[in-house]
């Protein structure tokens, strides 16, 4: 990317990047280098819609018809599209023609796109469309003598966009086994950016359900992390603070990356995006660290924050937002009364239609109020009134903690100075409990979090409960298929 950046600022019109796959990733260097201006042509279709949350005024240029849907699903109206031949029609030798595309673009844009260039992670895993194929092509490289060791770090990130791919079978497979071996030894040596490594986190992250033994490569990771975040966007920095809460327990180690990514978000507080503080704010209120070395970041993130920026928050990031002041402990008044008043307004606009998810969010919302002592009859009243309108929400939307929550938040159905439409709808909440078998004496878990709400008690490790479940998923498939062999 640095080796383009000066052919950008030398071009007089606007500039395009081919990208075939990881068009995200290009928006979040865009950003990082200061390109504002980029056609970013994606064979995908959905690359670009990251790209105005980053402050990239990219226009997509989808080679597939299907990215109106996602248009229509994100919402992001100001983004300008360009829908050109679908890639079938482009393809030259199995591969795009890039001629065709920019004459193309070049259409589109009444000549406004001067030079198409090529953006790519690693053009030796990329074509990979399985996570078997991209083990083959390692297995190709190292026969033919030129495997390197940056290409271990580019395949783990392959894997991690192919998991899809992973079929029960895949956790006993050898090679699996050996490429997680060999990764260990190659990572170190290999010359990656800080970007680069932050994907690696976020890949051994996404994996850890689908083949968790990719975990143990965490820790080789960590040691490597660059200690200069500079050339890192602040949207990774917080995706990976949020990383580090999760696998704090599992790998330690990840510890040590702590101190770096709370000083470059620092450093970046003014530039953050809802859902960037949202994500920063959670993670802060499940940091096992000390008060006094997060109270700047802290401090920072609501100096930014007023009722107008509160309006602009997704529900989702709201609850969000608001489970990290729980979380500190930040009783704000005027900013809680002001969420409180934002989600029963949009409660009321949801009108009969259950949105499922925006339901999917009221209850670690409604908790994290109570957490604070901001809760009162009239939110209550609100919840009780819309989310008893649909059948399928204690039934089907929400989760067992979910069900414990609400009833956590709501009063006994004994209890007679609520109205009616509380205590009803706590009555349901008590049938929910019962039908999903959930033991009332676990309501006082409530408060800790889904994730600790799912952890099970016992020494046995997180990710060795994982690889169990896994293992035991692949020995049924195996059984079965004899079974069916045998018949």
């Amino acid at each position: 990317m640095r080796g383009l950046h000066k052919q950008f600022r030398e071009h007089g019109g606007h500039v395009a990047i081919f990208v075939k796959g990881f068009a995200s990733a290009a928006c979040v260097f865009l950003a990082a280098a200061g390109l504002k201006d980029v056609f970013v042509v994606s064979t995908a279709g959905f690359g670009c819609l990251r790209g105005p949350r980053l402050g990239v005024a990219c226009r997509e240029v989808s080679l597939r018809p299907r990215l109106q849907l996602g248009r229509a699903a994100w919402g992001e109206e100001e983004q300008e599209y360009v829908k050109i031949e679908p890639v079938e029609r482009l393809r030259s030798d199995g591969g795009f023609d890039l001629g065709a595309i920019q004459a193309r673009l070049a259409q589109e844009t009444g000549g406004k796109v001067g030079a198409l260039h090529k953006f790519s992670t690693n053009s030796r895993v990329k074509e990979a469309t399985t996570v078997r194929e991209v083990f083959a092509i390692l297995r190709r490289l190292e026969e033919q003598g030129d495997l390197t060791a940056e290409d271990y770090g580019y395949a783990l990130i392959s894997i991690r966009f192919l998991r899809h791919t992973i079929d029960p079978f895949f956790v006993n497979d050898p090679a699996y086994f050996r490429f997680i071996a060999q990764a260990k030894e190659a990572i170190p040596e290999a010359q990656l950016d800080a970007h680069t490594h932050f994907m690696l986190l976020f890949a051994v992250n996404g994996l850890r359900s689908n083949a968790p033994d990719f975990l143990d490569l965490a820790p080789t990771i960590c040691e490597c992390f660059p200690s200069d975040l500079s050339t890192l966007h602040w949207s990774n920095m917080t995706q990976a603070l949020n990383i580090v809460v999760q696998l704090k327990q599992d790998i330690p180690e990840i510890k040590r990356i702590l101190e770096p990514l709370l000083q470059g978000i620092l450093d970046n507080a003014r530039n953050l995006d809802t859902t960037s503080m949202a994500i920063t704010m959670k993670a802060l209120g499940n940091l096992d660290v000390k008060r006094s070395d997060i109270d700047a970041l802290v401090a920072a993130i609501l100096s930014n924050v007023n009722a107008d920026m509160l309006e602009s928050f997704s529900t989702r990031d709201l609850k969000s937002f608001t489970w990290g002041l729980a979380g500190l402990d930040v009783k704000h008044e005027r900013m809680l009364a002001t969420i409180v008043d934002i989600a029963e307004d949009r409660l009321d606009d949801m009108g009969a239609e259950i949105n499922k998810w925006e339901v999917m969010s009221y209850p670690m919302l409604a908790c994290a109020l109570k957490r604070l002592g901001f809760m009162d009859v009239q939110f209550l009243e609100t919840l009780a009134t819309h989310l008893s309108r649909g059948k399928h929400v204690l039934r089907h939307h929400l989760s067992d903690w979910g069900i414990a929550a609400l009833k956590w938040c709501f009063p006994s159905s004994a209890r007679r100075d609520y109205p009616e439409v509380v205590l009803q709808f706590s009555r349901g909440l008590d049938a929910a409990m019962k039908r999903r078998r959930i033991n009332p004496n676990r309501l006082a878990q409530v408060p800790y979090g889904p994730g600790y709400w799912d952890r099970q008690d016992g020494e046995q490790s997180t990710q060795q409960r994982q690889r169990d479940i896994a293992t035991a998923k692949a020995m049924r498939r195996l059984q079965q298929s004899k079974k069916m062999q045998e018949a």
